[in-house]
C-alpha cells in the first residue's frame, strides 16, 4: 500500500522514520501528540518506522 495513515495516540509526541529499501533513512518527520497524518511512499518497497509503539499505522485508499 503507498499511502498509510498514522494516528499517534500517545501524550509525547512521536517521530516517524522514512526509510529506502536499503534501510537508509530518506525522511523523517515529527507527529505531535494526538494528532493523525497520511504519507504517501514513492515506491512499495521503501518503508515507515515511528520511535513510538503509541503510533499506529494503518493503509488506506486515496480514490482522485
Amino acid at each position: 500500500t503507498l499511502t498509510m495513515r498514522f494516528s499517534n495516540y500517545g501524550a509525547a509526541d512521536a517521530t516517524i522514520h522514512y526509510l529506502n529499501s536499503a534501510g537508509v533513512q530518506i525522511g523523517m518527520m515529527t507527529l505531535r501528540a494526538g494528532a493523525d497524518i497520511m504519507l504517501h511512499k514513492r515506491r512499495t518497497y521503501h518503508k515507515f518506522y515511528a520511535s513510538s509503539a503509541d503510533v499506529k499505522a494503518v493503509p488506506v485508499l486515496v480514490m482522485r
